[in-house]
């Protein structure tokens, strides 16, 4: 599988097309980062990052978005890809959060409870929400769902990227399959 491939099958599980940068970054090969540019955001903005990646892939029988180092994603692209619009768009979504959790649970978004936290995301993903909120948290999720695919977590444990089939099975059950890449 390219990574033209990886953008299209992303695309299709998120419903929509990926944007300009994202895909940009992917076909440059940006894969989750090591050490090279993660907590330029600061401190604050990536815990809030962490918590909401954590929330959109969060850890079951596989990994999550944590330990495949998501918010280190989110940090790379915001920083080095994204254009001056898109940083202007993401921090206004992160403040209309904040303003908006301030004003109606009056604490941050990460002093409220987990159900708290989950409804608003629902809210905000079905259209609940101010726009500008909206639009946050659908970056959010597209950042989140192609740092964690693009990452060898997500590759291998969660989807079991298999490069060379050991052999050939005319009659395989897929219920037998497991999570498996597919066109």
């Amino acid at each position: 599988m390219n990574r033209r491939e990886l953008l299209f099958g992303l695309g299709m599980v998120m419903g929509a097309a990926i944007s300009a940068s994202v895909s940009r970054a992917v076909l440059a090969g940006v894969t989750v980062p090591g050490e090279n540019s993660a907590g330029r955001m600061g401190d604050t903005r990536l815990a809030l990052i962490s918590r909401l990646t954590d929330l959109i892939i969060p850890a079951t029988d596989t990994p999550g978005a944590l330990a495949a180092g998501v918010p280190a994603f989110v940090d790379l692209i915001y920083n080095d890809w994204y254009r001056e619009q898109e940083r202007k768009e993401f921090d206004d979504g992160m403040s209309a959060l904040a303003q908006y959790v301030a004003a109606i649970y009056s604490c941050t978004f990460l002093e409220c409870d987990a159900d708290t936290q989950i409804s608003m995301l629902v809210a905000a993903d079905v259209g609940q929400a101010a726009p500008p909120i909206a639009r946050f948290v659908h970056t959010i999720k597209e950042l989140t769902t192609v740092g964690y695919y693009t990452s060898e977590i997500g590759a291998r444990q969660e989807m079991i990227y298999q490069p060379v089939p050991i052999h050939y099975k005319g009659d395989y059950l897929y219920a037998d399959a497991g999570r498996q890449w597919s066109r």
